[in-house]
């Protein structure tokens, strides 16, 4: 049975050329199984029908310990694997002897006495069969580790899938239809009367679509990460007009580490909303950076309505900041933290903690 997660699809199937390590392990048995049998008459060697049956019952012995080894693997994978193959190591070669001197007693009408336990043929047989099991214990691991790294290669795929479908949840998220129609608008408006001026809105909005659709910019400097943001603090400036007021204060040390790309630009755009679109003398938006322990601390803030003239919303992050907070989640795990607070002073505020890299 196999998996799909998010365009890429495993199965249970072992890995390309896991066969080979079996094949070679079972020639390797075999041959060892039928040394013991080979005879040097005259120089050449040498081995009769009885002897091939022979080796072959040795290597039929081994039949239940390896699938004892194989069971332990299913149960116990790892370290408990491994002690139980130790056990198994200490065991096996002795068993595995009395077991084949049995299955020949069978075969030949009674166990020889040099078989038989503490004869010399049943300690040969016994080593034998150690060096034999050690090579059964080497497949085992080759074939897990294997599986182990076909196991990784596909939760590595699955990532990028991941952040890959995050990246375009952003695309759709932060640069959403009403803002774009807002701003072909106001490029309409302005063409007329001031066409360098919807010529540098233009721009700016290029400027925004190419970071989005920018393959290798899935993080870029905190510094280049301002300008972006000017980008789009610029285009809702000619929407909002003076209303609209955004200040960043940021540490030199700050502006070369690395965020997400426009991981600012929905925080900021919360902000907006909740402190310059509903009220009429418009806001204040404020950014800060700094670094602190190992760690880049962004602060946005605004000083918009009171908590209790404007309760958070349900669940307590929006559109944009529920997209921030997966695409953080896929680039840093539970390396990063996004809170959302409302101040007692009033106003709105988010901080956004990242490893400095």
């Amino acid at each position: 049975m196999g998996a799909h997660h998010q365009g890429v699809t495993t199965t249970d199937s072992p890995p390309r050329g896991a066969w080979a390590a079996p094949v070679l392990a079972g020639l390797v048995l075999a041959l060892s199984a039928v040394a013991p049998f080979v005879r040097f008459g005259d120089g050449v060697p040498s081995v009769g029908g009885a002897d091939v049956v022979a080796a072959a019952l040795s290597v039929a012995a081994w039949a239940p310990f390896v699938a004892a080894l194989a069971w332990l693997g299913r149960r116990a994978p790892g370290r408990g694997a491994w002690l139980g193959g130790a056990v198994l190591l200490l065991v096996a070669p002795p068993l595995h002897t009395l077991l084949f001197a049995a299955l020949m007693g069978i075969v030949a009408g009674g166990v020889p006495p040099a078989m038989r336990p503490g004869g010399p043929v049943f300690l040969v047989f016994t080593l034998l069969g150690a060096l034999q099991f050690l090579v059964v214990l080497a497949v085992a691991e080759a074939r897990r580790a294997a599986r182990a790294a076909a196991g990784l290669a596909l939760e590595h795929a699955w990532m990028e899938a991941e952040l890959t479908k995050a990246r375009l949840d952003a695309l759709r998220a932060q640069l959403e239809p009403h803002f774009l129609f807002n701003t072909l608008n106001s490029v309409a408006v302005l063409a007329p009367t001031d066409p360098a001026g919807a010529q540098a809105m233009v721009r700016r909005l290029s400027e925004l679509l190419r970071a989005v659709l920018a393959d290798d910019a899935m993080t870029v400097p905190l510094r280049r990460e301002l300008e972006l943001l000017e980008a789009y603090v610029d285009i809702q400036r000619v929407r909002f007009g003076d209303r609209l007021r955004v200040t960043a204060e940021v540490d030199a040390d700050a502006l070369e580490c690395r965020v997400p790309t426009l991981v600012l630009q929905p925080l900021v755009e919360n902000a907006i909303r909740h402190a310059v679109e509903r009220r009429e003398g418009g806001g204040h938006v404020r950014v800060r950076g700094r670094v602190d322990r190992g760690r880049v601390l962004l602060d946005v803030t605004d000083d918009g309505p009171d908590a209790a003239d404007e309760p958070p919303p349900a669940g307590g992050f929006g559109v944009g900041l529920r997209n921030t907070a997966s695409r953080l989640g896929a680039l840093y795990g539970a390396a990063h933290a996004l809170r959302l607070t409302r101040p007692e002073q009033g106003g709105c505020a988010v901080r956004l903690e990242l490893p400095a890299r």
